[in-house]
């Protein structure tokens, strides 16, 4: 029963922004990307960049009076948006959308969601 209680919380989702921010792929793929970014002369896109989009995302919908199941969606999205930085900036966002995919399958996310988070642009 806890773990119902966990997923329902989440708005249904099996994952959180704070189990992928300790997820290690996801960890490697942000610190490359922040990385990467640095040596062209970005500013920190590393996790406090990562935590900071995912933070704003959730309470834009929260504010807006979505259900938390969208809102944790986009804290997800918030959260991985940039990942493709690690590959190449150019095109990043659909990078990022691929990237993100393969984790969020592996955790069980529902093809529809993953779908619905990675609408970029």
């Amino acid at each position: 029963m806890r773990l119902a209680r966990v997923v329902e919380r989440l708005g249904g989702l099996p994952v959180s922004v704070d189990t992928l921010a300790r997820d290690p792929e996801v960890q490697a793929y942000i610190e490359a990307a922040n990385a990467n970014l640095g040596v062209i002369g970005f500013t920190e896109h590393g996790t406090r960049h990562a935590n900071l989009v995912a933070r704003i995302a959730r309470n834009v919908l929260r504010r807006l009076d979505y259900d938390p199941h969208l809102q944790e969606l986009a804290a997800i999205s918030g959260y991985l948006h940039d990942m493709g930085n690690a590959i190449s900036r150019y095109d990043h966002a659909l990078t990022s959308a691929l990237l993100a995919r393969d984790i969020l399958l592996r955790y069980g996310v529902a093809p529809a969601d993953i779908a619905l988070g990675s609408r970029g642009r």
